[in-house]
């Protein structure tokens, strides 16, 4: 079978060892980057080529694994989405879904779809006036303040209701209830809607990212956080997720986030599980169920 990555970082350790494990399976893979996409509109049919090789992606592989989400400006992202949707509406199984992606770039819009099915989630308040919005909470209350669209812990920090040197955020940001009772939160991996590995990440800072210095630790998936995951990401739709969970000091999970493109170069030295296999066997899955259907 013949499958495709489509990218703005070929070179990220997700996609060379995913990318491996298709080829280890014996399927065939291409690595593309979107910036060499093509969608044209020709006579009412939409086509999504790559450079000068593939006249049209839906037509010539079985599915299509994507990582479109990048600190980018928000026309590169709405056209790598479009790009997503156009080859998923011509029957090409998407991995994941646009609209999980579209789901997971704002945090608060998380909060919104999580807590409308009776996930756990903090207790949040956002607004374009953040300013008059602290001042109609308690004075000394400690938030931690968090910009609804980010990645990898950037931009989180902890503010105190009253406090003269606070200084606004350069973007819309939500304020959560300080549930920092532990000096780590947890991360569960998912595929298929399907609990496969979870880590602890141990951190001395609020952002416990790997990627930001937190320290990976195994632990056994207890099957409440299990199921919380696995709820999570079917909530968002995103097929394959990383979903963080934070323990309060009463010992309640909370849902911080659902990453729907999460890294697991961490995770990989901590678990046993073989996390590559897992996703391209996945994709080879979704790409029969098309052929059957």
């Amino acid at each position: 079978m013949r499958f495709c990555i489509l990218t703005h970082n070929p070179g990220s350790h997700f996609v060379v060892r995913v990318a491996e494990s298709f080829r280890k399976h014996g399927h065939e893979v291409r690595v593309m980057d979107f910036a060499r996409l093509t969608l044209s509109i020709r006579d009412g049919l939409v086509h999504v080529g790559w450079g000068g090789e593939f006249q049209d992606i839906a037509d010539s592989f079985d599915a299509c694994l994507a990582r479109p989400l990048r600190r980018r400006d928000l026309p590169t992202l709405l056209f790598s989405l479009n790009a997503l949707s156009a080859l998923s509406k011509r029957g090409l199984p998407v991995i994941n879904d646009p609209t999980a992606y579209i789901v997971a770039a704002s945090k608060l819009g998380q909060y919104l779809e999580l807590s409308g099915l009776g996930l756990p989630v903090p207790d949040t308040a956002s607004s374009l006036d953040p300013v008059s919005l602290l001042s109609s909470m308690a004075r000394g209350t400690s938030l931690i303040e968090k910009p609804i669209c980010g990645s990898r812990g950037s931009g989180v920090r902890r503010v105190h209701v009253g406090d003269e040197k606070y200084d606004q955020p350069e973007t819309v940001s939500l304020y959560q209830r300080d549930l920092s009772g532990m000096s780590f939160d947890i991360r569960v991996f998912t595929v298929g809607y399907e609990s496969i590995a979870a880590m602890k990440r141990i951190s001395s800072c609020l952002a416990a990212n790997v990627s930001r210095g937190g320290r990976p630790e195994r632990i056994d998936l207890s099957e409440e956080l299990a199921d919380i995951a696995q709820r999570a990401s079917k909530a968002t739709g995103a097929e394959v997720a990383g979903t963080d969970i934070v323990i309060d000091r009463g010992g309640k999970p909370y849902i911080l986030e659902v990453n729907a493109q999460p890294d697991f170069i961490g995770l990989e030295t901590v678990t046993d599980v073989d996390i590559p296999s897992k996703i391209s066997e996945y994709v080879v899955r979704r790409a029969e169920e098309r052929r059957i259907a």
